[in-house]
């Protein structure tokens, strides 16, 4: 009976199955709220204030703002 290379301890060239199959292009959460504008929708989402008028004018006005590039999830 033949001995397998795994049974050797030989791992050379055997592929290592916890690595990652493909590379990551969507957002994550840290990437996803490190944007100002999630931050800021989500505050007024959970004090209920998302369809007031309020709400419109702040993100408007953030909307106007200078910012950050939009992180585009090809960053890992």
């Amino acid at each position: 009976m033949k001995l397998t290379k795994r049974f050797r301890g030989d791992l050379d060239g055997i592929i290592n199955i916890q690595q990652k199959l493909f590379p990551i292009t969507a957002f994550n959460d840290r990437k996803l709220f490190g944007d100002i504008r999630i931050r800021l929708e989500q505050r007024l989402r959970d004090a209920g204030l998302i369809q007031t008028d309020y709400a419109r004018q702040a993100m408007a006005a953030l909307q106007q703002a200078p910012n950050h590039p939009i992180f585009d999830g090809m960053d890992n």
